[in-house]
C-alpha cells in the first residue's frame, strides 16, 4: 500500500512540475508599449495569431514577433511552425508583465511534424507568414505609438469616421506616418487599405500623370475592422521624400465594399514639421 501511494505522490509531482514549466512559456502576457521576441532553434516557416487585428506579429529568421496595438481582455492563439515542430501558445494582456524574450526549445513543441508527411504541408499552407509589418521598423513603431503624437486638428470627417494625423517621423531614409481611426458611427468600418499620394495639384479628382505613389514598406497593424464606437492607431513606414511647394500629399483610407472613403490632404509646411523617431531602450 505504501509502495502504490509513494508511486501515486511521485507520478503526481512529476505532472505538477510538469504543468508549471510548460505554463510558463505557453501562456505569453503582453502589454502595449513592449515588443515581445520569441526565439526558436530552427528558422520559422509558418506564423499565425488568432486576433491580427489588436495584435502584430512578424517573424525574421528564427524570431517572431508581437507587439499589441489594443488592450484585449480574452487569451488569443498563437500557432508558429518551424522546420518540423509545430507549437502552440496563449496569449493574454497583462498590464504588468515583465518578461518580453523567450527562447524556445524543441522539448516545448506540440508535436513534431515529419518531413514526408502531409500534415506538415496541410499546416504550412493554412497559416501563411504574415506580411503586416517588416521586423527592422518594429521598435520605430513602438516609439511613436507610445509618443502620442504632435499634430492636432489634421482629421476629416466621413459619416461619422474620422481619419486623423497624429504626427510625421523619420530616421535614415524612412519617413514614419502614424494615423488613427475614429469610428464614432453605430456601423463597424471594413477598414480594406491606405495609400499615399504625392499629387501637383490639391484636388480629389487626378490623372496617373499628375501623381506619385509612395510605397509603403511596413506598417503596425493589417487592415481589419474598426468595430462601431471604437478607434485603432496605425503607423505607415514609408520611403523618405521630399514635397516642393507646388505638391500635396494624399493620404487615402478605403472602406471595404463600402462608401466611407476618406481623403486627407498633407501640405509641405506639416512634411517639413517632421520630428525624429526616439530611440527605445
Amino acid at each position: 500500500m505504501k509502495t502504490k501511494m509513494k508511486t501515486l505522490m511521485t507520478l503526481i509531482l512529476v505532472l505538477v512540475v510538469s504543468t508549471s514549466s510548460a505554463q510558463s512559456i505557453k501562456d505569453l502576457r503582453l502589454k502595449n508599449d513592449k515588443i515581445m521576441q520569441l526565439v526558436f532553434t530552427n528558422d520559422i516557416s509558418s506564423a499565425k495569431i488568432s486576433r491580427p487585428d489588436i495584435i502584430n506579429i512578424s517573424v525574421e529568421k528564427n524570431v517572431a514577433y508581437l507587439m499589441p496595438v489594443l488592450d484585449f481582455e480574452n487569451s488569443c492563439n498563437l500557432t508558429i511552425i518551424t522546420d518540423s515542430l509545430y507549437y502552440e501558445f496563449n496569449v493574454n494582456y497583462d498590464s504588468l508583465a515583465s518578461q518580453f524574450t523567450y527562447l524556445i526549445t524543441e522539448d516545448e513543441a506540440t508535436f513534431n511534424i515529419k518531413y514526408k508527411g502531409s500534415l506538415k504541408r496541410d499546416i504550412v499552407a493554412s497559416t501563411p507568414v504574415p506580411t503586416i509589418a517588416v521586423p527592422k521598423h518594429s521598435s520605430e513603431f513602438t516609439s511613436i505609438i507610445r509618443s502620442g503624437g504632435y499634430l492636432f486638428n489634421n482629421n476629416v470627417v466621413v459619416n461619422d469616421v474620422y481619419l486623423s494625423l497624429n504626427g510625421i517621423y523619420t530616421r535614415e531614409e524612412f519617413i514614419y506616418m502614424s494615423v488613427t481611426i475614429d469610428n464614432d458611427s453605430d456601423i463597424d468600418y471594413d477598414l480594406e487599405n491606405f495609400t499615399f499620394l504625392i499629387s501637383a495639384k490639391e484636388k480629389k479628382t487626378i490623372t496617373t500623370d499628375e501623381f506619385n505613389q509612395v510605397q509603403i514598406l511596413g506598417q503596425s497593424r493589417k487592415p481589419a475592422v474598426i468595430a462601431k464606437k471604437s478607434s485603432a492607431k496605425i503607423v505607415f513606414a514609408l520611403q523618405k521624400f521630399n514635397l516642393n511647394k507646388d505638391k500635396v500629399l494624399t493620404i487615402d483610407m478605403i472602406e471595404k465594399n463600402g462608401e466611407r472613403n476618406i481623403t486627407l490632404t498633407v501640405k509641405p509646411h506639416t512634411i517639413a514639421k517632421s520630428q525624429s523617431v526616439k530611440h527605445e531602450n
